[in-house]
């Protein structure tokens, strides 16, 4: 399924005559050829794969329920919708491209949709949300799948990633092959900087992640150490205020990452620690 999305967000393969494919145009009409399955063969598929607009594979370019989707431009709408999302429920779907319209510009979107796109998958895992550069996935545990932090951190990671243009010696990408010591520390804590300056509107994050590492899992403390940061870079830490997108936020973080507290972050998030926060996450949904 990775792969088909893959080949889908792909407009420069697949089209007649070498021309590049719409798909947008092939979102929004259900083709008389339809592929069903959870495991298909190559040859069910292949028909497909030369030239996906001619047919639909259901769950990949079948049409959407994104009618309650309300108060953005069209093209914001748009772009949003060329980003895949497997095996969601509508409202989680509906869920993730609002946060992506608000907390990134259509230009961004477009950014993140091209080449081979990124696509995301919910389903059970012991982090709140990771993101696989080589595979240009993200995964999102379901107990996170709405939560506008962890949706947007991890969609930063594939932005810093995608976008060439960015120079700053904390706003570019440092993921490689293979990451990890200081790369590792500054990949990490310049996403969190990032994301907090988009979330818009700012509200009390359901997971202060590496903020949260850094307070020993204290709840109060994380959750005062986001607020500190958040005024850093935007200047306001009232909650349903706006944050920043674009080229504002990247010059944020850029000129005052060196002021926050994230700056410090040290790597020793384990997957004990995650499942920490994930077990405190369902107590509180419990209650």
């Amino acid at each position: 399924m990775f792969a088909l999305a893959s080949r889908l967000q792909n407009i420069d393969e697949g089209g007649r005559n070498g021309s590049k494919r719409n798909v947008l145009r092939d979102l929004n009409t259900d083709s008389e050829s339809v592929v069903k399955g959870k495991r298909l063969t190559p040859e069910e598929v292949a028909e497909w794969w030369a030239h996906p607009n001619e047919s639909d594979i259901d769950g990949i370019d079948t049409t959407k329920d994104w009618g309650k989707i309300r108060g953005y431009s069209r093209q914001k709408y748009d772009a949003s919708r060329k980003i895949m999302i497997l095996d969601a429920k509508k409202d989680v779907d509906a869920e993730i491209r609002r946060v992506l319209m608000d907390n990134f510009t259509k230009g961004e979107l477009d950014k993140m949709a091209s080449g081979n796109g990124v696509t995301v998958v919910v389903e059970n895992m012991g982090d709140a949300g990771s993101y696989d550069p080589v595979n240009k996935t993200i995964r999102l545990n379901p107990l996170y799948s709405k939560s506008d932090s962890t949706i947007t951190h991890e969609f930063t990671h594939h932005l810093r990633l995608k976008d060439n243009k960015r120079n700053g010696e904390v706003t570019r990408s440092r993921i490689e092959d293979s990451i990890s010591g200081e790369n590792r520390n500054l990949e990490e804590a310049a996403t969190t900087a990032e994301t907090l300056t988009r979330l818009t509107p700012y509200k009390k994050v359901d997971n202060t992640g590496y903020h949260g590492s850094m307070a020993n899992w204290n709840d109060k403390l994380g959750h005062e150490l986001v607020d500190r940061d958040r005024k850093i870079f935007v200047g306001n830490a009232e909650y349903g205020l706006k944050g920043l997108r674009g080229k504002r936020a990247i010059d944020a973080v850029e000129t005052k990452f060196d002021e926050s507290e994230i700056s410090k972050l040290k790597m020793s998030y384990s997957s004990e620690s995650a499942k920490t926060t994930l077990d405190k996450h369902r107590r509180d949904v419990k209650k």
